[in-house]
C-alpha cells in the first residue's frame, strides 16, 4: 500500500488483500464513507477490524492481528494492514477528511 499526500509518498506498507476463493479485492477508485476505531465483522464471526476505513459495500482498509499473513491474499476482500499502520492511515483520513481521501485499488 502506498500512501501519498500532496503527491509525495509518505508511507509504503505491506498488505493482505482478498483471496481468489473469496472473489479477490474489487479494483477501482473510492472515497471512504465511514470509519470506526474498532469494528467487528457482521459476516465473519465478529472478527476484529481495528481502525477500519470503509470504502465500498462493506470493504475496508483495516488492521489485522494476523500480521504474519501480510503480503499474501487471504482476506475476504478487505485490505488488511499491520495495526500500527492502520492506526496511522485512520488518523490521516480523519485529519484530512473522507472527501479529501482517495482509495485506489489496482494491480
Amino acid at each position: 500500500m502506498v500512501v501519498s499526500q500532496y503527491g509525495k509518498v509518505i508511507h509504503e506498507w505491506t498488505v493482505s488483500t482478498g483471496a481468489d476463493e473469496f472473489g479477490g479485492t474489487p479494483r477501482g477508485e473510492y472515497r471512504p464513507y465511514r470509519m470506526h476505531k474498532m469494528w467487528r465483522s457482521r459476516t465473519h464471526n465478529g472478527e476484529e477490524m481495528p481502525y477500519s476505513v470503509f470504502y465500498d459495500r462493506g470493504w475496508a482498509v483495516h488492521g489485522t492481528n494476523e500480521v504474519d499473513r501480510l503480503g499474501s491474499p487471504v482476506s475476504h476482500g478487505c485490505v488488511r494492514l499491520d495495526p500500527q499502520h492502520a492506526e496511522i492511515f485512520y488518523s490521516l483520513v480523519n485529519k484530512v477528511g473522507a472527501g479529501n481521501t482517495r482509495i485506489i485499488i489496482e494491480n
